[in-house]
């Protein structure tokens, strides 16, 4: 009996022995490829994070340009704020007479801009002489300045440095009209001469400090610098 009971055994299992064991291996395989992947998922996940960091960093950077540009404008604004409230020192003139500052001083010297008037001699504008020479005496100069003046030629007396008598017959600001007088007088039969005189004179101009934004400051002509180098 125990050998049909093998024989039955044999002839039911024995067949299908082999697709058991296929399934069985394939079965394991599907499960070590499960567990396997799970192990690798969270890798995948927190491999790309590290990317993001640079981002961060870069809008730290935009951050920090922002602020020091808005630094620098600040520091600009400061600049530009304090030199409005800085006196500079400034010119007014030239003038013929120092009066010509007196109601402008005043009213710097209550607002602290301490005024100063200042004097320069400058070469004023060239005159020239016209006058009969080669006269030898002072009689000689006496007499023709007489004849001249009855011929309508208004004339005067002079002595030159070198004590030699000479008679004026005219003063002219244009070197052009001296020379037509000349020519007149020397057709009455004088040796004339001209002779070119410099005069200098003395203007007056004006210091004081005052602020950028004043009338003052913008009626005024340049910085003191002018005076220095004058």
């Amino acid at each position: 009996m125990r050998t049909d009971l093998r024989d039955k055994f044999n002839q039911l299992f024995l067949p299908h022995s082999r697709y058991v064991l296929v399934s069985l291996l394939a079965v394991n395989l599907v499960v070590g490829v499960y567990l396997v992947s799970r192990e690798q998922a969270p890798q995948q996940i927190t491999a790309p994070l590290p990317a993001i960091q640079p981002e961060l960093r870069l809008v730290d950077a935009y951050a920090t340009v922002d602020e020091a540009a808005s630094d620098d404008a600040v520091a600009q604004a400061t600049v530009l704020k304090q030199a409005e409230t800085v006196r500079e020192c400034r010119v007014w003139g030239p003038e013929p007479s120092p009066e010509a500052f007196t109601e402008l001083a005043t009213k710097l010297r209550s607002s602290g801009g301490f005024p100063e008037i200042v004097s320069t001699k400058v070469r004023g504008r060239a005159e020239y002489l016209v006058y009969v020479d080669h006269l030898d005496s002072r009689d000689n100069a006496k007499r023709a300045a007489q004849e001249l003046e009855t011929l309508k030629i208004e004339s005067y007396l002079m002595t030159q440095a070198d004590k030699t008598p000479v008679v004026s017959v005219g003063v002219f600001s244009s070197q052009d009209r001296a020379q037509v007088h000349m020519q007149r007088v020397s057709e009455l039969g004088y040796e004339v001469g001209i002779e070119e005189m410099s005069r200098s004179q003395t203007v007056y101009n004006m210091t004081a400090h005052v602020f950028p934004d004043t009338q003052a400051y913008s009626s005024s002509i340049s910085t003191c610098a002018m005076i220095a180098q004058g």
